[in-house]
């Protein structure tokens, strides 16, 4: 018989838990704060609004709760930073800093 629910290897029970506190964060501030950046590199589409978990891989996390539609139309518009082809032409990501940046205005600006 083939179960439904879909078990996490034990070396992604940490991630398991850490996924549970951001869907209870409240704001950006403590969205913010339970989330670890790395201190520099880049960040790809599914790292920054995140990814739900299929059976081979866990899901990620959102840094940005919006979907990508959502993004990209933010990315166009303004509101959200646009990409940087340093990595390649083909390769579309954010320098993890400006998203850092976007995350700390966003909460400062709840903040106010």
């Amino acid at each position: 018989m083939i179960s439904n629910t879909h078990v996490l290897p034990e070396r992604h029970q940490p991630l398991a838990g850490e996924i549970q506190h951001h869907a209870r964060a409240k704001d950006w501030t403590e969205l913010n704060r339970a989330i670890r950046l790395p201190e520099f590199g880049f960040l790809r589409i599914d790292d920054i609004v995140g990814k739900a978990a299929t059976k081979t891989s866990p899901a990620i996390p959102a840094i940005i709760p919006v979907s990508k539609s959502t993004w990209w139309a933010g990315v166009r518009t303004g509101r959200f930073p646009q990409p940087t082809r340093e990595l390649g032409a083909r390769i579309t990501a954010w320098n993890v800093e400006t998203i850092r940046a976007l995350v700390e205005s966003a909460s400062d600006g709840e903040a106010s």
